[in-house]
């Protein structure tokens, strides 16, 4: 099963963390969290609960982050 949503950068991240990684719906950030990676996302609470479910005993995730590249910019 795949399960993909979109996230934005924001000027206080700095992803530091040495072994956590975390998206978050949160649109402000502070330097605080120096594990997030992505603010304002689009994820739907349910279906991550329905993809983390479906791993069952499969404990390997693969995570793609890829940047979104706009046209005429």
């Amino acid at each position: 099963m795949k399960y993909s949503f979109i996230c934005y950068g924001h000027k206080n991240i700095t992803a530091k963390h040495k072994t956590t990684l975390e998206f978050t719906k949160e649109r402000d950030l502070s330097l605080k969290g120096d594990c997030i990676v992505g603010v304002k996302a689009d994820f739907d609470l349910l279906q991550l609960r329905k993809f983390i479910k479906s791993l069952k005993n499969n404990n390997k995730v693969t995570i793609t982050i890829q940047p979104i590249i706009k046209k005429n910019q």
